[in-house]
């Protein structure tokens, strides 16, 4: 999917590379006969340790670029104490969403680094939308003060394919035709308000042998997306996948289509235990399985990594 001009506001759709087996007539029909069976789930260990991996994992998660000192973690939450007594509120040059958005940063950028390892391009924006402003390429929050939102119940993020809403002190997602996309607000005051927002760029493909984390900005947990795509064509392919987790929680996992990113063709709710366990399930299809764009949203309040994921024919 290449840049569009769309009026005076250019556009950079999400890119999803497809095979060269997989073409678009053929594509279609293989699209419209999909189907997810076989679904398990196996605990490995009971114990959430983000310091061990599983032996297919190539490599763990990473720790935040822009604050080398913080520890590997998965939510911000956990980043917040440190930064609080590193820089306290003084009200003047630092107030307590600037301390906020340091944490979700901190967190933002090495989930960043661990999903570009890949191949791919996840980019990424934190600070108050009101000054200076939160935008990412082509996507931006609507300028408004914190007393507008918490009136109002929700931000507004603006995109060349349309706006979606995120709510106060929750989550959004931007999802259209060729574009992903994902916000979150989890600090509004009178005038200033904290919100993060995500694009994803191009996607990853299968297989991923390196561990992903899940960013987790005060308790909201975003999805992550990547494309689920087998090595060759087949009638039926076996997906492995990792993932560890603090808690016992539902995962949200859904298929989508590739030539449009709105149309759903399955989905399913996967209950993991605490620790690191293994999903396992098949797909099968006809003339062959397609590459499909694979969303997966841990519940919030959780943290939630994913070790990998593998496809075999």
């Amino acid at each position: 999917m290449l840049s569009a001009q769309v009026g005076r506001w250019r556009a950079y759709p999400t890119e999803v590379s497809l095979p060269l087996w997989s073409r678009r007539l053929s594509l279609r029909a293989a699209l419209n006969q999909f189907r997810v069976i076989d679904i398990t789930v196996k605990q490995v260990s009971p114990e959430f340790d983000l310091k061990r991996t599983p032996a297919r994992t190539r490599t763990n998660l990473l720790k935040p670029r822009i604050a080398p000192e913080l520890p590997i973690e998965l939510d911000s939450k956990n980043y917040l104490q440190r930064i609080k007594a590193e820089a306290p509120v003084d009200g003047t040059e630092i107030v307590e969403w600037m301390q906020v958005a340091a944490a979700d940063s901190a967190i933002l950028s090495a989930r960043a680094d661990e999903y570009n390892r890949l191949g791919s391009q996840l980019v990424w924006s934190c600070n108050d939308p009101y000054i200076p402003g939160v935008s990412v390429e082509d996507l931006h929050y609507r300028k408004e003060r914190g007393v507008s939102i918490s009136n109002r119940g929700y931000g507004i993020v603006e995109t060349p394919r349309g706006n979606f809403r995120v709510d106060a002190g929750g989550r959004g997602d931007g999802i259209f035709r060729d574009l992903l996309s994902w916000g979150a607000i989890d600090w509004v005051g009178y005038t200033q308000w904290n919100a993060a927002l995500i694009k994803w760029r191009s996607l990853a493909a299968t297989p991923i042998r390196d561990a992903v984390g899940f960013a987790s900005l005060s308790g909201l947990s975003a999805p992550q997306y990547v494309v689920l795509q087998p090595s060759r064509p087949a009638l039926r392919v076996s997906v492995e996948q990792s993932f560890t987790s603090d808690r016992e929680q539902r995962l949200y996992i859904t298929w989508r289509d590739p030539n449009n990113f709105t149309r759903i063709l399955a989905r399913d709710w996967i209950d993991i235990p605490e620790g690191t366990s293994e999903l396992s399930y098949r797909i099968i299809s006809f003339p062959y399985v397609p590459p499909t764009v694979y969303h997966m949203q841990p519940e919030n309040e959780t943290r939630t990594r994913m070790d990998y994921l593998i496809t075999s024919p």
